[in-house]
């Protein structure tokens, strides 16, 4: 899907089902475009990341929803270290 909202909900969906390689597949193309990517792609990237056991990716991208986001719940939530909500 070259849509940034379909292919965040595939990865949304991929990710509750637990298939995580696929969940990153599609969020890594909307987080890969500053332009399409946001809160919700960013904190649910970290989260694929962090089920992935990558943590060094994920922090990275948790830090970049912090700078970018500041005030969104997602940042909150990462802040919180609330990666398996």
């Amino acid at each position: 899907p070259s849509s940034a909202e379909t292919a965040y909900t595939l990865a949304d969906v991929q990710y509750r089902r637990g298939a995580y390689d696929r969940a990153r597949f599609y969020i890594d193309r909307v987080n890969k475009s500053p332009e399409q990517s946001n809160a919700q792609t960013l904190w649910l990237g970290a989260r694929i990341e962090y089920k992935l056991g990558n943590r060094p990716l994920a922090f990275g991208l948790g830090d970049q929803l912090r700078k970018r986001y500041p005030q969104s719940p997602e940042a909150l939530a990462y802040e919180q270290g609330r990666f398996n909500d």
